[in-house]
Formats: structure tokens, sequence, C-alpha cells
């Protein structure tokens, strides 16, 4: 029995080997700490600090539209807030925590591949998996992109495997509330889905569905909806999500950036993998429950695809659907090779090794620890005055950074929409110590800095000063 488990066991563990491997730095470099990671960091860290799961912005204080910051949602920010309340604040602590989704992430892909292909194919889809470069990209970071990924696979496996629907329902909220941007989409492909290949038994299903769905969605609604009952709230929610980026979609550089879109290696790579899948997925390659399965991926990947298209180009919205594909993509591979008396494992194992070579000498993972070493300045200069506060203007990746009794901040969400009071803004009794604005720009609160601040011939990062109070 032992030796049963034993390769499978072997292999998880091989790869996930690769999550702590960092092309240019450490785990806290690699990838550079950024904004959408900051947001729910700071998330986490206001709840183990305050008991609130939302932004700082003020001593104490927490944000009231929360449908602005909750990008990432409950099911990574407040595990990782319990973390935080256990062990400290920190970011090695956060990116350690992510590993572990990494690992957990892992091992759903063999069981859940396992379950629909058998145990060669899984093993297979996790060495697809665990040397894709994107995965890890995506999964070191205080984002929902892989643990919503988790749930997704899951929801697929009680879905269409187990056929629970309520369960696979949950599942599948679960998943759409841990990244919304993201996973939004798997409603429209699930409903399509079971009203094309149940006819008539879609309504049933719907409805167990839905009943799984339903209570996880009214729970991410009172959480980031802040007056439930007002139809403003809801008003603001939704023309964010409607246009949430603040720069312009592939869709308005017609014709030259959906030709570089369309041409770029990633999305040929996946283009190619998604029509063997396609070819296979018609003959008797698939059973009844595999078939149905894919068929939802191959309509998942249409939706996130014109979501990719209607933001500027972002890939990372690809990446639920490219591990799906690629798990999907190994029954195929075997079929191919065995139909020309190669090895089974032949063009998987061609696969596997494109994707280390790109992983560990052609991935472009952004490395860097400014907003470190920016915040360690900070926070020195706030040790040595145990009553000081700063004031953060457009800064979300050095905020964090800084207990929620000592700062204020102010910042934007997708280019239109704000989060917070200015630091400037208040009364003069009330002004933070020290202040900080990206690119030391403070429109329209000039002549409040000048007099009552001065510089202190400190930049934190190139473009911006520390100032301190007169």
């Amino acid at each position: 029995m032992l030796w049963k488990w034993l390769i499978p066991v072997g292999v998880v563990g091989l790869f996930a080997l690769f999550m702590v491997w960092s092309p240019g730095g450490d785990i806290t470099s690699t990838p550079r700490f950024w904004r959408d990671e900051a947001i729910p960091f700071e998330i986490a860290r206001g709840w183990a600090e305050t008991g609130m799961l939302d932004v700082v912005v003020a001593p104490g204080i927490t944000n009231t539209f929360s449908y602005l910051t909750h990008a990432t949602g409950f099911p990574v920010t407040l595990p990782l807030g319990i973390v935080f309340w256990i062990f400290g604040a920190s970011l090695f602590i956060a990116r350690v925590y992510m590993l572990v989704w990494i690992a957990v992430a892992l091992a759903s892909v063999f069981f859940v591949a396992r379950s629909f292909f058998g145990k060669s194919e899984s093993l297979a889809a996790v060495m697809l998996v665990g040397t894709f470069s994107s995965f890890y990209a995506n999964g070191r970071t205080v984002t929902g992109e892989i643990p919503g990924l988790v749930f997704l696979l899951w929801a697929l496996f009680f879905i269409y495997k187990k056929e629970w629907l309520g369960w696979g329902g949950l599942l599948l909220g679960l998943a759409v509330v841990t990244k919304p941007s993201m996973y939004l989409l798997v409603l429209p492909a699930i409903a399509l889905e079971v009203i094309i290949t149940r006819r008539g038994l879609f309504l049933k299903d719907g409805l167990k569905l839905a009943q799984g769905v339903i209570p996880i969605l009214l729970l991410w609604f009172y959480i980031i909806v802040p007056q439930f009952f007002e139809l403003s709230s809801w008003q603001g929610m939704i023309a964010l999500y409607q246009q949430p980026f603040n720069e312009a979609s592939l869709l308005s550089q017609f014709p030259t950036g959906l030709w570089s879109f369309f041409f770029h290696s990633t999305i040929f790579y996946f283009l190619m993998t998604t029509a063997i899948v396609v070819y296979t997925q018609r003959g008797r390659l698939f059973d009844s429950q595999s078939k149905r399965m894919i068929f939802f991926v191959l309509l998942y990947g249409i939706c996130a695809l014109v979501y990719v298209l209607r933001s500027p180009g972002w890939f990372r919205f690809l990446v639920g659907y490219e591990v799906l594909i690629l798990i999907g993509v190994v029954p195929a591979l075997f079929f191919f090779a065995k139909k020309i008396h190669l090895p089974q494992g032949a063009f998987v194992a061609v696969f596997v090794v494109l994707h280390m070579v790109n992983y560990f000498f052609l991935s472009n993972i952004p490395s860097g620890s400014t907003a470190i070493q920016a915040s360690q300045t900070v926070r020195v200069l706030l040790s040595t005055h145990p009553e000081a506060t700063i004031g953060f203007v457009r800064l979300p990746t050095v905020a964090p950074f800084v207990d929620s009794w000592h700062k204020y901040q102010f910042g934007d969400i997708g280019g239109h929409e704000t989060y917070g009071v200015h630091p400037l803004s208040y009364a003069p009794e009330k002004l933070p110590t020290y202040l900080a604005s990206y690119d030391d720009r403070y429109e329209g609160f000039e002549e409040v800095l000048d007099r009552y601040y001065r510089s202190t011939n400190i930049k934190i990062f190139s473009n911006t000063m520390l100032y301190i109070r007169r």
C-alpha cells in the first residue's frame, strides 16, 4: 500500500520544490511585492490588528467601501489574517502562506485529474502544472488566482464526477468570491454547459447548483457592500466591475493590439493546446463525465479570453484556464504518443522540458525589494517616536508594512475610484507626523504641505520624498 502512493507523493513533492526556487531573488523579492498583492495583505493585517476585514485608512479605522478593495476575497484574506494574528504580519509569513496554497493546488491537480483520467495521467498533469512558470508567478503573491483554482478543481470533481451538485455549487461560489475578476466567469460557463448537455434536466440541475452558490455570494455581498439595502452601494460596486481598468482595452487597440496579442508565444501555445483537446474530445478518448468537464473548461476559456480582450491585455486572467487545459491535454498527448508507437509519456516529456526551459531561463517574473526597503526606512523612523504617525498617498505597496494604529492612507482603484481620505485634508491637530506621496504629487494640497511640513531629505523611492511636521 505504501509503494502505491510513494511515486505520486514523490512527484508532488518534487514539483512543490519548484515553488521555493526564485529566479532573481528570494521568496519575498520574487515576485516583486505589487499593488494587487499589497491590498489583500493590508486587509489581512487589518483584521489581525483591528478585527475588521478591510484596508486601514486612518489609525484603527478601515475603509467604508469594501467593494473597492476586495479584489481578492475573504477565503484568502481571512485565513491570512488568522496567520498574522498568530505569527505576526510580515511578507515572509504571507509568502509561506501562499506556498501552502500552491502545495494544496498541486495535490488537488493530482487527485482531481486521477479521478477523471487515471493515475498515470494525474502524475503527468502534476508535471505539466508543476513546471508552468505562470502558476508560480501568480501563486506566490497574496492574490486569489491559485486559491480560487483549488476551489474550482474540487467543484468540477463534485459536479461531474460525484454529481453532488449542492457541494459543487458551494465550491463554485468559493472560487468566485476568492478572485471575482477571474472566476465570476465560471457562472455563465457552467450555466451554458448545463443548458446544452442536460437539456430537459437543466432547470433541476441549475437549482441544485444555485443552492450551493447563492449562500456564498450572499455572504460575500454582506462583506463588501457597506449599506446592503441602499441602491447607491450596489450601483458603485456594479460600476467598478463594469470598468475595473484604468488603461485602454485590447479591443480599442484594433488591429495592432489584437495582432500582437494573438501572436504572443503564450497565446499561441495555449491555442495549440486547446486545439489538441478539442480534436480528441470529439472521439472516444473521454468518458461522458470527462467530456462534460472538458466542455465546461472550453466554455470558461472563451469567457476568460473575452475578458482579457476587454482588459489592457493582462494574461494573468487566463491562468485558471491555462492550468485546467494543461490537465485536460494529458490524455490527448498519451493518445497521440500511443498512436505512433511512442512511450505514452513522450509528448508530455517534451511539454515538461519546454516548461522547465521557460521557467528557469526565459520567464519574466518581476523581482525587486524597493517597497520592502522603503518600508524599513519608514519603520525605523516611527520606532524612534512611538506616538508618531505617517500619511501615505497612493503608496499601497509601502503602507501595509506599517501597523494599523500609526498610519493614514489614501489610494485609488481602477484609476477613477478612491479609498480613504487624503492625509492633508484633516484638521491641523490631526495631521500625521510624517508624509509620503507617490511621485511627490500633492495636487490641491500644496499650500497645506508648505505650511505644516518640511522635507527630511530622505527619499523612500527615487521620486518620493519623506516629509515631517514642522
